[in-house]
This record gives C-alpha cells, sequence and structure tokens, in this order.
C-alpha cells in the first residue's frame, strides 16, 4: 500500500526494456516479453530512476519520457517495470518503428500495435 509522499530511492530501480521482436516464428507462435531475445537482435534495458528518486502522491498519475533510436521497421516490445520494496508494477505494448510520410527515408515514428477484437 503506498503512502502520502511516498518516495522511490535508488533502492528500488525503474526500467525500460526494449527488445526487438523475434524473426523468423510460425504464424500464431506465442511470444512473451519475458522470452530470450535472439543472439542478432536488439535488446536494451536502461534504468531510468533518478539518483534522488521520484516522489509518488496517492491518486496521481505518473509520466516520464526517454528517447532510443530504432531502425525504420523494426518490431519492438517496450516494457516499463517499475520495483520498490517488495512490489512492482509492470507494463508492456509492442510498437512498430514506421515511415513518416512525406520525409526522408531515415524519419521514423513509432506507432502502438492495437489489439484486434
Amino acid at each position: 500500500m503506498w503512502q502520502v509522499g511516498r518516495t522511490v530511492s535508488r533502492m528500488g530501480a525503474f526500467e525500460l526494456t526494449i527488445k526487438e521482436l523475434p524473426k523468423g516464428k510460425q504464424k500464431g507462435s506465442f511470444i512473451g516479453p519475458d522470452d530470450a531475445a535472439d543472439a542478432q537482435s536488439f535488446t536494451k534495458t536502461v534504468d531510468l530512476l533518478p539518483n534522488d528518486g521520484y516522489v509518488f502522491a496517492p491518486g496521481s498519475d505518473f509520466y516520464d519520457a526517454t528517447a532510443v533510436v530504432l531502425p525504420i521497421g523494426a518490431r519492438v516490445w517496450i516494457t516499463a517495470r517499475l520495483d520498490y520494496g517488495g512490489d512492482y508494477v509492470s507494463t508492456s505494448n509492442i510498437a512498430v518503428v514506421s515511415p513518416i510520410a512525406g520525409k526522408s527515408n531515415d524519419a521514423g515514428e513509432v506507432q502502438e500495435v492495437q489489439p484486434s477484437h
């Protein structure tokens, strides 16, 4: 249970992992963000927790941002995980880097993959 003004210090971790989806999987194969990455695939994990930590107010939303350079056409899992005192919260999403219409071949933007219903 979070308390008023709870500070997440360097004793915790706020990790962002970006992992390229495996290539060559059969249609219908199940994959997950914690599956081992291919040896040739891109994987990067960074700890985003600042040295002085964060202070969380009850009921507040939390947003943070960072940038990673990826090639156009990359398909990646993006996972953020906040650990503190034995508790954690984690979220994952799949994204595809698509070219921006009317821009050079070097310009791209990330498109979230929305589940189909």
